[in-house]
């Protein structure tokens, strides 16, 4: 189970308001974990592949699950 920490949304938009494009290590990190064929990668096989470390592939992941759900709650706020 994934906990989202409370993030401003200013954080997490661009001067326009727009929300920040995903980085490419936010993608391949949330595809590996969550979407991967076989297996999910530890977190540690994911930094052994970027040459980072564990702690900052975990860093990574929240960044791009807050954006995932900020998008989501926008859009209910939208929907409402």
């Amino acid at each position: 189970v994934h906990s989202f920490p409370t993030r401003c949304s200013s954080d997490l938009k661009n001067s326009k308001g727009r929300i920040q494009p995903f980085k490419r290590q936010e993608k391949d990190i949330i595809k590996i974990r969550f979407f991967a064929k076989n297996k999910s990668l530890t977190y540690q096989e994911i930094g052994d592949k970027y040459g980072i470390s564990k702690q900052r592939v975990q860093q990574i992941e929240k960044s791009a699950l807050n954006k995932i759900k900020f998008l989501f709650e926008e859009k209910e706020v939208l929907t409402v």
